[in-house]
């Protein structure tokens, strides 16, 4: 029995593995932090014991380091062989054994023994260590202090902590879509209730929104050949709209937001969408995605559009012209133009007990599953995409030359061919959706310090 309990647990771990950045010194993404063990970097053990050594009896909730052993035929997420593989392939370069990141220990206990703190029998004391689990918040996430590291091939700063906790978003192309023929009519519903800190900070107040209907879906999106890390969860945009009698969300001015492709200051608005985790199919139906394996998370969407000047009154530089990107997703692969900037994007928290607020069942309890903040520090900067009809050279991210309005694509891109029948599904149910068109591209950006 005991044999078994152990099987169970370990199938438990393997089913949840996900590979994931790793805190650096330097400009070398495979380098993983050290475990609870012995500060050893979980991508140096090469056999499934010596990955699990710090574990407890409870697998899952006690170890630091993920096991996915390549040789396994049955491979990623789920190695139905638990480790058995000779491991031939398992390397510091091509590791089976990842570190395992802080937000997805559920509990205070499994945070501090997940993060390579302990649990004193008798005391009821919780010592941690890596991970620090945020009561007010209901979450674990890295403990302070972060280290700020420069990515490779970005030259924005990101903080991390000494344990491996996030993994940077993707690039997103957001396509209109509308409900499918014969799909069941969606029903607005609230309040949801969304908290963030980017407005404002820690003493955040939970602001009521009602969901009026989704307007786009995001799909990960390679950007000019580099590369997409989960390409698994999509993320559908709802139109959302805040509760009369709530907190005020005034403009905020002077946002200083810096990505691959802008160094800007941005005027913030209104909130108009939220972006929720989604699994989507073209087969058949799907489930939702769940959060253990996904590092998107939850934004909401501001209105947001570059500033002529600072609230001082310093001038500012004009948003530049010609910026274009190659961009392949799994619908199409397309240059666009990058027209302006529509939306800022920060992450936020999802919870409430919403109801539908119209047709025959309206008042019936609407079930949604709450979603923690994980990472405050990425954000998303959306720009109205647009097929390009001229080819501008780049560098970067911008014209080489300054001013330059390309020459002809020949032949033209092809428009958009509507993808019918979708179906989706996340925290907020399930659905069926069209495409129409392209509408946005999303860069994962840093809102720094002015």
């Amino acid at each position: 029995m005991r044999r078994l309990l152990l099987l169970c647990l370990t199938f438990i771990l393997v089913a949840f593995a996900v590979p994931i950045a790793h805190a650096q010194d330097s400009c070398a993404p495979t380098t993983a932090t050290g475990d609870a063990q012995n500060e050893m970097a979980c991508n140096q053990y090469g056999n499934f014991g010596a990955c699990t050594i710090g574990c407890g009896s409870n697998l899952f909730l006690s170890c630091p380091c993920f096991w996915d052993d390549q040789t396994n035929p049955n491979g990623f997420p789920v190695d139905m062989g638990f480790g058995t593989g000779n491991g031939t392939n398992c390397t510091p370069e091509t590791p089976c054994c990842w570190n395992r990141p802080c937000p997805t220990f559920v509990d205070d206990v499994a945070c501090a023994i997940g993060g390579g703190g302990r649990v004193v029998d008798g005391e009821d004391l919780i010592v941690e260590d890596r991970c620090h689990w945020f009561a007010d918040e209901g979450r674990c996430g890295c403990a302070p202090p972060l280290e700020t590291v420069p990515p490779c091939g970005d030259p924005v700063p990101v903080s991390y902590a000494p344990f491996d906790c996030y993994l940077p978003v993707d690039h997103f192309t957001f396509y209109k879509v509308k409900p499918s023929k014969g799909a069941d009519k969606f029903v607005r519903f609230g309040s949801v209730l969304l908290r963030e800190q980017f407005r404002y900070g820690d003493v955040s107040p939970y602001v009521p929104f009602q969901v009026s209907k989704p307007a786009r879906l995001g799909l990960p999106a390679n950007k000019n050949a580099e590369g997409v890390r989960d390409a698994t969860t999509h993320s559908e945009e709802y139109l959302v709209k805040p509760v009369k009698g709530g907190p005020a969300i005034p403009t905020r001015s002077d946002v200083h937001v810096v990505n691959q492709c802008n160094d800007v200051v941005l005027e913030v608005a209104k909130p108009v969408s939220l972006l929720v985790p989604t699994a989507q199919s073209q087969m058949g139906p799907v489930v939702k995605p769940a959060p253990v394996n996904f590092t998107l998370k939850n934004f909401l969407c501001h209105q947001a559009k570059p500033q002529a000047k600072l609230a001082d009154g310093t001038p500012l530089p004009k948003f530049p012209r010609g910026i274009q990107v190659d961009v392949a997703d799994e619908f199409q692969t397309r240059r666009y133009d990058l027209v302006k900037i529509t939306k800022l994007c920060a992450p936020v928290e999802v919870s409430g007990s919403p109801t539908l607020l119209s047709g025959p069942a309206k008042g019936t309890p609407k079930p949604i599953t709450p979603a923690n903040l994980w990472s405050p520090v990425e954000h998303l900067v959306c720009y109205r995409a647009r097929l390009a009809k001229n080819f501008i050279a780049q560098t970067g991210c911008g014209p080489t030359t300054p001013g330059d309005r390309g020459t002809p694509i020949v032949p033209a891109q092809a428009k958009h061919a509507p993808i019918t029948g979708l179906h989706v599904a996340n925290d907020f149910g399930a659905e069926r959706l069209d495409t129409v068109q392209e509408a946005e591209f999303c860069i994962p950006s840093s809102v720094a310090a002015m």
